[in-house]
């Protein structure tokens, strides 16, 4: 009798063990890796071929740029190409034959393949000839480590089901059990289904070629108005006739000035209501007499930025690119660094570094009571002041004194 239970036992176990598999069988067989090929989904596109892409929530246009048509904005380019470049790395692992398809389709098993909110690429591409053609790609769910995912590709009104999987490289950290494939599909989806302002260029000046710029006038309630001219690399006023101007400090706040990037944009005007104190004014004139009026606000302890018809928030970092003096372009070393090199005395160590400003010497009144040193470096006379806040370097023989923050 025993004998016999464990007879039945087994005979269930392995009852249960059939049905399992042909569940497995019939259900996920379309999974496996079958008739593996070498073909590749090339869509490394360059993104000026392609006209539109319509994703899951917005719609881009090129024009010359790429533009996000609801709400109207100029597009992340270099965003777009990322996207576009990432699939050129989807190598193909097997395509499902029309039969295998029909069976999807006729047991009703398009969910094990496809969501029913799928996430979703149309592109319209421009040809050589000018004619344009759509592709469209819909993503298919992931099927799990090292298996990959499937692509619903539609090409010409032919369509085609791709498992593939993404060989693209893995940046950043990551730990050695994370599934890097499901991180991979996950950063695609997120650019895929992303929020219209999510595809906004982030740069502010990103729709204009700061090349071009002939000059810049800035206002703001710290300093004096002054006029930066790139065109001769002068400013105005001008520098001490004792001193040199920097070129490199034009093209790196033409490089910083490129690199503001805003954390929202609104599309609205300023309430003028609100009485919002202005802070600086960037007057940008063009090669083409275009001009361009940069108006920095606070409203509170938010940064707005008003340019052509746009409010920007901006990072609270950014706004001292709004208060330069024109000094800023100067070079204010006292005597050149080489000159420096055998010199071993302490007050060398204050001119080592570039002075805050520079006045006439014939401008302010210096307090002997106050001097702390005297030094001569070649054809340099230097006397060192400290007045509590700052130190203070007289040069004889320019007239000039430079100014330092006291550490």
């Amino acid at each position: 009798m025993k004998k016999k239970g464990i007879i039945n036992l087994l005979l269930f176990l392995l009852l249960v063990g059939l049905l399992v598999f042909t569940y497995y069988y019939e259900e996920l067989r379309f999974f496996e890796n079958r008739e593996i090929t070498n073909d590749k989904i090339d869509l490394a596109f360059d993104v000026k071929e392609i006209k539109e892409i319509r994703l899951k929530h917005t719609t881009l246009t090129y024009n010359g740029k790429y533009e996000v048509v609801t709400p109207h904005y100029l597009a992340d380019e270099l965003m777009l190409k990322n996207l576009l470049n990432s699939f050129s790395h989807f190598k193909v692992k097997r395509k499902l034959s029309d039969a295998e398809i029909f069976e999807i389709i006729k047991n009703k098993q398009e969910n094990l393949f496809f969501r029913e909110d799928p996430f979703f690429v149309d592109l319209d591409i421009v040809k050589i000839d000018g004619t344009i053609h759509t592709e469209k790609y819909i993503w298919g769910n992931y099927l799990g480590k090292d298996l990959g995912h499937y692509i619903k590709r539609t090409v010409d009104k032919k369509t085609e089901w791709l498992l593939v999987e993404d060989l693209s490289p893995m940046n950043g950290l990551y730990y050695q059990d994370d599934d890097v494939n499901l991180v991979k599909y996950e950063n695609i989806k997120a650019l895929l289904t992303g929020k219209p302002e999510n595809y906004f260029a982030k740069k502010v000046f990103a729709g204009f070629s700061l090349n071009d710029l002939v000059s810049i006038e800035f206002r703001n309630f710290r300093n004096k108005p002054f006029l930066l001219n790139f065109s001769d690399k002068k400013t105005y006023p001008e520098k001490f006739s004792e001193l040199n101007y920097n070129e490199t400090k034009f093209s790196d706040f033409l490089t910083a000035l490129q690199n503001i990037e805003q954390t929202e944009v609104i599309f609205s005007k300023l309430d003028r209501e609100k009485k919002l104190k202005e802070l600086a004014t960037l007057t940008l004139n063009f090669k083409n007499q275009k001009i361009v009026t940069a108006i920095l606000y606070v409203d509170k302890e938010t940064l707005l930025l008003s340019l052509n018809n746009y409010t920007f928030k901006l990072k609270a970092k950014d706004r001292e690119l709004f208060f330069l003096h024109e000094q800023d372009f100067w070079n204010k070393f006292v005597v050149p660094l080489e000159e420096l090199t055998f010199e071993k005395d302490k007050l060398v160590d204050v001119i080592k570094k570039e002075a805050q400003f520079v006045r006439r010497s014939d401008e302010e009144k210096l307090s002997v009571k106050s001097q702390i040193g005297k030094l001569k470096i070649k054809e340099n006379s230097l006397t060192f002041y400290d007045s509590g806040v700052e130190i203070i370097v007289s040069h004889l023989e320019k007239k000039l004194n430079y100014h330092f923050k006291r550490n």
